[in-house]
């Protein structure tokens, strides 16, 4: 059956073609004006394609307007993927003998005479010929007839102590951002293009060891293109102030219905990304890996779903997103409003990513710096979360934008409850030199105390580069004590809250008991002295249950671990004082509590 088109919408530069104007209007255009009735392009099944079969494709090259170049088919590669084949081909035209396959071009739709027979996918590095996999058509338009069970995100491996104490491996965010590249065949590549406006140097560097090139790219909000076969288009993971994308083109329109890329962005089933148009400013040959230079447009739509063989999205849906709120105070001060894609594996990397490219453009992420974060998380059902965490040194900002991952991971992909993240705001404070006062040692005015008396507790504290002082706190010691070893763990409040949890872990059934320990947390400037006894006891349901008797313990343990946990040291007392900069340092001072006073 032929397809039926319309010249309703016709794009000028594909007119002036005349002897291609039937053909290209029916592939191009059709599609996108179908009434109840009508019919798409006709197809080829991938076990008639034959080597040597010849065609064409569609893809942009500069512009708007999808242009062809030549395909020979050079085979077929089977079953690559269970119950799935590829097309390999060899593309001619525009170039491509001299760039190789082209980043961008992935969904370019391929055609065999008059039949679509499927999507540019893939192509390997170094590759001396445009040598491409193609997806076949028909895979791709099983999409919208898959189960819709979404993916379950793995839960997350951050720990409430890691959280507490701010410490992270550097490398843990290049690795997250490694798992945003698509799954594909072993050695080869996909033919996306990463891109992002308004990022700098640094933090696309960043992307890069992790992504492959990432082009830097345009915002283009009043760009007027309608998307049809062989268009470029985006989906934005991050929109608005700063924006990261990944761009292709699309396989075919079918009404609202858009199949693009050929493969999965991370094939997370049904999913939620914003989608955009997009124009090509110029194509970039490269010996590695030649790509599109492109400039974002409006918003269109959503992609709906993230599959082995492309993704589907659909004109006029709505993807909901995370709008993440960025500033960054200091001379000047700069904010920044983002909208991040609301998907739980993939919007705490997301997160951070801003986060250090709204430093890296609005200061400098580079060199021996201080840095003040305070997070404020706006979660459905709870009150904000509100923490704040200092960092300082070289890796300061990374460390940083490592924590915001830490923090979003840990709401977002906790394995007791699916919180939903209505709003993240940032506020990031820099100083060209660390602010932190360092303590470097602390003693008590005396060794031995009886029940109820107090002591002072003499602090040494050094400033960056500066000269040591001297801080007294005043201590009282509980006057139910008995006589024995008590121990006062004195520090910053992050050091103290992670050493707690280590003396009184902490196993929460539900996030809303994760939550309370967030929110309970010492901020940075925080001096915190914990008195501390000795004596086998129990953490039952949150509640420290010290110097129990052997009989109490047992029973309580044969409940089991999650009800009830063993410790050997348990916080008595809690005294704290806010400084006016950071403190950062612990120490311990051991005391002798000694028989009550007659």
């Amino acid at each position: 059956m032929k397809p039926t088109y319309s010249t309703s919408k016709s794009c000028p530069q594909v007119m002036r073609r005349s002897s291609l104007l039937p053909l290209l209007l029916a592939i191009s255009l059709g599609a996108a004006n179908m009434a109840p009735g009508q019919t798409t392009i006709d197809t080829i099944a991938v076990d008639d394609v034959q080597r040597g079969d010849k065609g064409y494709g569609l893809s942009v090259f500069s512009g708007t307007a999808p242009e062809r170049f030549d395909v020979e088919v050079l085979g077929l590669m089977r079953n690559l993927h269970p119950g799935t084949s590829f097309i390999l081909a060899r593309l001619h035209g525009k170039g491509l003998e001299d760039s190789g396959v082209i980043a961008g071009m992935s969904g370019s739709p391929i055609y065999l005479g008059d039949q679509l027979a499927g999507a540019v996918a893939f192509s390997w590095t170094f590759s001396k010929e445009a040598i491409a996999g193609i997806t076949p058509i028909g895979a791709m338009r099983e999409m919208g007839s898959l189960p819709r069970v979404p993916a379950i995100p793995p839960p997350s491996s951050v720990e409430l102590e890691q959280l507490m104490s701010g410490e992270f491996s550097t490398l843990v965010l290049q690795e997250r951002i490694a798992q945003l590249a698509p799954r594909l065949v072993n050695g080869a590549n996909s033919s996306l293009q990463w891109g992002t406006v308004g990022f700098g140097e640094s933090t696309r560097s960043l992307l890069e060891k992790a992504l492959g090139p990432v082009a830097p790219a345009g915002s283009s909000p009043d760009l007027d293109t309608e998307l049809a076969a062989g268009s470029a288009v985006a989906g934005l993971l991050v929109g608005g102030d700063l924006q990261m994308t990944f761009t292709g083109t699309v396989t075919e329109r079918r009404g609202d219905e858009i199949l693009a890329f050929g493969h999965s962005y991370m094939g997370l089933g049904p999913i939620r990304v914003p989608m955009a148009t997009a124009e090509v400013v110029s194509v970039i040959s490269s010996r590695s890996s030649s790509f599109k230079l492109a400039n974002v447009g409006p918003v269109v739509g959503a992609f709906e779903e993230d599959r082995l063989v492309g993704m589907l999205g659909r004109m006029g849906s709505r993807a909901h997103t995370i709008p993440l709120s960025i500033r960054v105070l200091g001379t000047p001060e700069r904010s920044y409003e983002v909208e991040v894609a609301d998907i739980p594996i993939n919007t705490p990397t997301l997160s951070a990513v801003s986060v250090l490219e709204a430093m890296d453009v609005a200061r400098h992420q580079a060199g021996n710096q201080d840095l003040l974060l305070r997070a404020r998380l706006k979660l459905a059902g709870y009150e904000e979360l509100d923490v704040e965490q200092h960092f300082t040194g070289n890796n300061a900002p990374l460390n940083s934008a490592i924590y915001v991952l830490s923090l979003m991971s840990f709401v977002m992909n906790n394995n007791t409850e699916s919180v939903t993240v209505e709003g993240l705001d940032i506020e990031l404070t820099q100083s060209p030199e660390p602010q932190t006062v360092t303590l470097v040692g602390a003693h008590a005015s005396r060794s031995e105390v009886h029940p109820g008396e107090s002591l002072t507790v003499h602090l040494d504290l050094r400033r960056f580069r500066g000269e040591t002082f001297r801080k007294d706190l005043e201590v009282t010691v509980p006057g139910d004590l008995a006589k024995g070893p008590y121990y006062l763990f004195v520090g910053d409040g992050a050091s103290i809250d992670a050493a707690r949890l280590r003396m009184e872990p902490t196993v929460p059934r539900d996030f809303s008991e994760s939550f309370d320990v967030l929110q309970s947390q010492h901020g940075p400037r925080d001096l915190v002295v914990l008195g501390v006894v000795r004596g086998k006891g129990l953490v039952v349901n949150g509640r420290t249950l010290p110097q129990l008797p052997a009989s109490i313990r047992s029973m309580w343990a044969a409940s089991g671990p999650l009800v009830a946990k063993g410790v050997n040291l348990a916080v008595r007392n809690e005294t704290v004082e806010v400084l006016d900069d950071p403190l950062e340092g612990a120490v311990r001072i051991d005391l002798k509590i000694l028989p009550p006073r007659s």
